[in-house]
């Protein structure tokens, strides 16, 4: 039996594979605020008009009402969540230096979304775990933490997209 849930996401995994840093700076900018309303200013701050990406800054910003912010770490690195042998080098891990970047650059940080169009490895289930308590111990946890793995955003997207989909069947279909 045709599985078309199962075709989408096999499609929309090998597009997202397919993108370049500064292309997952763009679908983050306008992926995040189908997830969430918070997420909905976001401005590519870590890329420039043509497309390139700028070292050391957060990827994505957002400026709440309350002045706080909402920083958008974005990566299409390969075994971006691949946990370290030694907890001695979580500091030199992308996620943890990620976050640094974030804190180092916006004094009112209220959430850092880690966004990674890789997978999370079997063998890295805890890595969520591991990033949250690292931020524990260097942040004292000041910020909200949010992650995005290739199979989440590939998971949301098919689940917006067989929406949209309905919704315009019955507007077509059912116009009443």
């Amino acid at each position: 039996m045709f599985d078309t849930n199962k075709s989408i996401q096999l499609l929309l995994t090998n597009e997202l594979d397919r993108m370049d840093q500064g292309a997952i700076q763009e679908f983050a900018r306008d992926f995040l605020p189908c997830v969430g309303t918070k997420y909905k200013n976001l401005d590519i701050i870590g890329g420039t008009k043509k497309g390139r990406t700028r070292k050391g800054t957060p990827d994505l910003i957002c400026t709440l009402n309350d002045g706080s912010q909402i920083a958008v770490q974005c990566s299409v690195k390969e075994k971006y969540w691949h946990v370290p042998e030694s907890p001695t080098h979580y500091e030199a891990w992308k996620p943890c230096e990620d976050i640094d970047k974030c804190v180092d650059h916006l004094p009112k940080l209220s959430e850092v979304v880690l966004f990674s169009s890789q997978q999370l490895p079997s063998n890295a289930a805890n890595a969520y775990s591991i990033i949250r308590e690292y931020c524990k111990q260097k942040y004292e946890n000041r910020f909200e933490l949010t992650f995005f793995n290739g199979t989440v955003i590939v998971e949301k997207l098919a689940q917006l997209s067989l929406t949209t989909l309905a919704h315009s069947l019955l507007k077509t279909f059912f116009p009443d």
